[in-house]
C-alpha cells in the first residue's frame, strides 16, 4: 500500500479491529499516512480507541494528532497517561492548542490546564479572550521575530533558534523594543543578505497586517489576495500579537464557504460534519425554515382563491401556472446567487447598488422577451387562443424582470443592515417570487383579456 496513493479500506480495518488482531492493526498503521489513520480513528467506533492508542507509539500519535479534529482529541487523550497528554499538548501548535480546549467540557479544562507550563496556559487563556470569529482566535503566536538594529548574522541565529517551534519560518517579523510591528523580511532576503548589515536595512517596511478584533473572513481573505504564506495580526497599540498561515485562512474560507452553501439551501449551519450531526439535529434545522416557506406558500393559495372567477372564465389560465412560478423562482435564485457571491468576493459593494440593479433589470428585460416569444408559442399551441398567449407572454417579461431585480436588491439590502446576504436562500428567494409571479399573472391575465 503506497502512502498517498491507495486508500485503505475501512470495512476491513473494522474487522481488524473487532478480532483485537494488534499485530495486524499495527502492520495496517505502518503503512498508512498520519492523516489517514486519523480518519480511521474519526470514524471508528469509541470501544476500539483505546486498542489504537496502544498500538500507536507516542511519537506516531503525536503525528497523527494534529490530523485529528477537536472531538477526537479530546478522546484520545482521556485515553491517555498524563505525561503523555503533557507531551502532546506541549508539542501543539498555539492556535489548535486553543481550538481544542474551546470546545472542552470545563471538568476536562480543569483537568488538562494544570499539566501546562504557565506560559502556555496563559497563551490559550489569552487566544480564548478574543472575540468569536476574529483573527484572534486562528492566529498561532509562534512565530520569529528580530530587532532593526541586529545584524543578519545575529538575526540568522535566532532563527535556528526558534525555527523547530515557529508556525511560520519563512517570514521574519521585525519588532522594535516595545514590540510593535516595523517591517518583515524572508529568509530568502536573510540568506542573500551580507552578514553585518542591519536588519532594517533590507527589511519591508509597507507591512500589510491585520487587527487582533477582524473578522477572520477577511483576513483569510487578505492571505488569498495577496499569495501570503503567513499574515501578521497586531493589536490596538500595533504590537504584534500573532500570525495566521495559510493553511488556517484555507480551514476557515472553506468553512464559511460550507456555511453559506447551508444558508443558500435554507439549513442552518451544522458545526459537525454531515454524518456526525444527529439526525433530529438535522431535521430540526430544515424543519424550521421549511415550515416557514409553508405558511408564506398558503399566500399563493389565497391569491388563486381571489382570481377564481378569472380562473373559472379562462380554465386554460391554470396550464402555466407551474410554468410562470418555477420561471420567477429560478430567475430570481440565478440573481441572487450571482450577486451574493460577488458580494462575499468583495467584487460588489453597497455603491453599486443602482448599477447592480440596473444590470439585473436589464438582464431580466433581455431575457424576459426571449421566454415571452417560447411561452406564446405554446400558448398558441395548446389553446389556440392568441390573447392568452398575450397575456402569458406579458406575465413572462414582468415577472422575470422582477425577480432579476429583486434577486439582486434583497442581499444588497441585507449587507446594509449588517446581515450576512446567504442567509437570503434560493429557497426564500424562490418562495417569494412564486407569490408575485401569480398575483402579476393573474392580474396581467385579467387586463388583457378584460376580465
Amino acid at each position: 500500500m503506497n502512502t498517498g496513493r491507495q486508500y485503505f479500506l475501512k470495512p476491513d480495518i473494522d474487522i481488524i479491529l473487532e478480532k483485537g488482531d494488534i499485530k495486524a492493526i499495527s502492520q495496517v498503521f505502518d503503512e498508512l499516512h498520519p492523516a489517514d489513520i486519523a480518519e480511521v480513528i474519526e470514524l471508528t467506533d469509541d470501544k476500539h480507541l483505546g486498542l489504537i492508542v496502544d498500538v500507536l507509539s507516542p511519537e506516531a500519535l503525536k503525528d497523527v494528532f494534529e490530523f485529528l479534529d477537536e472531538e477526537s482529541e479530546i478522546k484520545i487523550l482521556s485515553l491517555l497517561k498524563r505525561p503523555q497528554v503533557r507531551e502532546i499538548l506541549d508539542e501543539m501548535p498555539s492556535d489548535e492548542r486553543a481550538d481544542l480546549f474551546e470546545v472542552m467540557a470545563e471538568k476536562d479544562k480543569k483537568q488538562y490546564l494544570p499539566l501546562m507550563p504557565k506560559e502556555d496556559r496563559e497563551d490559550v487563556l489569552t487566544l480564548l479572550s478574543h472575540p468569536e470569529e476574529s483573527a484572534g482566535t486562528i492566529m498561532s503566536t509562534e512565530y520569529i521575530s528580530v530587532n532593526p538594529d541586529n545584524t543578519v548574522e545575529e538575526a540568522m541565529e535566532i532563527v535556528r533558534e526558534r525555527a523547530s517551534e515557529s508556525a511560520i519560518v519563512y517570514y521574519i517579523y521585525v519588532v522594535n523594543k516595545r514590540g510593535h510591528l516595523k517591517g518583515v523580511l524572508t529568509l530568502k532576503d536573510l540568506f542573500l543578505a551580507k552578514k553585518k548589515q542591519k536588519i532594517k536595512a533590507i527589511m519591508e517596511d509597507n507591512v500589510i497586517s491585520a487587527r487582533v478584533d477582524e473578522d477572520r473572513e477577511r483576513v483569510a481573505n487578505l492571505i488569498k489576495k495577496y499569495g501570503f504564506l503567513a499574515l501578521p495580526i497586531v493589536d490596538d497599540r500595533k504590537c504584534l500579537v500573532g500570525v495566521v498561515t495559510v493553511d488556517d485562512a484555507m480551514d476557515v474560507l472553506t468553512s464559511e464557504a460550507t456555511e453559506d452553501i447551508h444558508k443558500l439551501g435554507a439549513i442552518a449551519p451544522i458545526e459537525r460534519g454531515y454524518l456526525k450531526t444527529n439526525i433530529f439535529k438535522s431535521a430540526w434545522r430544515r424543519l424550521v425554515w421549511l415550515a416557514f416557506f409553508l405558511i408564506v406558500g398558503t399566500f399563493t393559495g389565497s391569491i388563486i382563491k381571489s382570481y377564481d372567477y378569472v380562473l373559472a372564465s379562462v380554465m386554460g389560465l391554470a396550464y402555466f401556472i407551474p410554468m410562470l412560478s418555477g420561471t420567477a423562482g429560478n430567475a430570481g435564485s440565478q440573481t441572487s446567487t450571482m450577486v451574493i457571491r460577488a458580494i462575499a468576493t468583495g467584487e460588489l459593494r453597497l455603491s453599486d447598488t443602482i448599477i447592480v440593479v440596473l444590470r439585473e433589470m436589464s438582464i431580466g428585460v433581455i431575457i424576459g422577451i426571449i421566454l415571452s416569444v417560447l411561452a406564446y408559442a405554446r400558448a398558441i399551441y395548446w389553446l389556440s387562443n392568441p390573447m392568452i398567449g398575450v397575456a402569458v407572454g406579458l406575465s413572462i417579461v414582468a415577472i422575470v424582470v422582477t425577480s432579476t431585480t429583486f434577486g439582486a436588491l434583497i442581499p444588497l439590502i441585507i449587507k446594509a443592515i449588517h446581515l450576512d446576504p446567504a442567509v437570503i436562500s434560493m429557497p426564500l428567494i424562490a418562495t417569494f417570487m412564486d407569490v408575485v409571479s401569480i398575483f402579476a399573472y393573474f392580474e396581467i391575465s385579467r387586463l388583457v383579456l378584460g376580465l
